[in-house]
């Protein structure tokens, strides 16, 4: 995961506290770390893991907006 940009404010503040997941198949995987109080992130992180071509039909990354109270805010996916 590389970055984002442009992302929408969620919080009180104006910005957004970003994180992504990824999903290999219906199963998360990976997190990125959350990048505080920010509209374009840049996380350069990488991943490794094993998958059997059986059980993966897809990888799916979701960008959230990180609360501390509640649940986590919605910003975008991909597939």
């Amino acid at each position: 995961i590389i970055r984002a940009s442009k992302l929408v404010a969620k919080d009180a503040g104006g910005t957004s506290d970003p994180f992504c997941t990824i999903s290999i198949g219906d199963k998360e995987a990976m997190k990125t770390k959350v990048v505080s109080k920010c509209l374009d992130p840049v996380w350069e992180e990488s991943f490794e893991c094993v998958v059997k071509q059986d059980h993966c039909r897809w990888i799916h990354v979701c960008c959230w907006d990180h609360d501390s109270i509640g649940g986590n805010d919605f910003l975008g996916q991909c597939f």
